[in-house]
């Protein structure tokens, strides 16, 4: 879980690498060199379930999602890390950029978010005005090997998903790779990769199904166990 990470854990690559990518911008592309520092934790990918929160959009054109989330969720995690990765491009910039110094404002304004928040907020201190008084706004791009599941363990694509958000707002719990450091032109960002997500939707019951007689036995239920409980993040077990 998110709360079980200790952020001075995580760890970035001694050296930027270089690909080259077409980035599609309106209705032209652009080829354009992207520069990477790697991220882990403990020597192994970072992973990172969340938790519940509500879904907002899918963009598959940009390859984006977009999630409300907790504004709380924000402060004690997400917020926490952006300014874990600014201080330490601030502390490895010499070393990662060929001996250029930059200034931790230059560094701040340069870093793009993946919550919407104003920028000209000086770095550390809280962004009460994210989206309202409780929640915001959190971005990030989906893998191609994204898997999508409701509550009963049922396959869904994204069309399923988009279908389902107009007809309901959809709460959803997310399973997300932390994964790099991006830097293009004099912008960057940390790079958050969603892997899985559980979808939890209205399941209603087709056709007629209220038996003809009582039945002649009872079900005793022992404890606090539901079919909810039993079901509620099976294959979402791990630990970071």
């Amino acid at each position: 879980m998110y709360n079980n990470v200790n952020i001075k854990k995580i760890k970035f690559s001694d050296r930027p690498y270089k690909k080259i990518k077409k980035i599609k911008l309106g209705d032209s592309t652009i080829v354009k060199s992207i520069y990477y520092i790697d991220i882990d934790y403990d020597n192994r990918p970072l992973y990172v379930q969340m938790p519940s929160c509500k879904f907002k959009s899918i963009n598959e054109d940009d390859n984006m999602i977009t999630f409300i989330i907790d504004k709380i969720v924000y402060r004690d995690f997400i917020k926490r890390l952006e300014n874990y990765v600014v201080e330490n491009v601030y502390e490895n910039s010499e070393t990662w950029f060929s001996g250029k110094v930059f200034t931790m404002s230059k560094i701040i304004k340069c870093f793009v978010s993946s919550v919407d928040h104003d920028h000209d907020h000086d770095h550390g201190q809280d962004h009460d005005n994210v989206i309202d008084d409780d929640n915001c706004e959190f971005s990030m791009s989906f893998s191609k090997y994204l898997k999508i599941y409701d509550q009963f363990k049922t396959n869904l694509s994204l069309e399923d998903i988009n279908i389902k958000q107009n007809e309901e707002l959809l709460e959803v719990v997310s399973i997300i790779n932390i994964r790099n450091l991006q830097f293009i032109d004099n912008m960057f960002t940390c790079n958050i990769l969603l892997e899985q997500m559980k979808v939890y939707t209205d399941t209603r019951i087709v056709g007629y199904s209220i038996m003809e007689s009582e039945p002649s036995f009872s079900i005793s239920i022992q404890g606090d166990v539901s079919s909810d409980s039993l079901l509620m993040d099976e294959y979402y077990s791990g630990k970071i």
